[in-house]
């Protein structure tokens, strides 16, 4: 188990042209913000990944994660 294999694990990616591509770097967001290298021993906190299917045409994220949720107007 490693950090790559954690829900909590958020990729970093850079712009490259027209599209992304994955560096070695990325983060935790569980409980906090920490500094985190794929292949990291996973922590204590580790949660699994649920099964999903890999595109093999790309390894950048989807548009809706990149954009940012709506402000909730009171």
């Amino acid at each position: 188990m490693t950090c790559q294999d954690c829900k909590f694990y958020v990729q970093h990616y850079f712009k490259r042209g027209r599209s992304y591509a994955k560096v070695f770097y990325g983060h935790c967001a569980h409980p906090r913000l920490k500094e985190r290298k794929p292949n990291n021993p996973a922590c204590d906190r580790f949660k699994e990944l649920p099964h999903t299917t890999k595109s093999s045409t790309t390894d950048a994220p989807n548009r809706q994660s990149l954009t940012p949720a709506p402000l909730e107007t009171v």
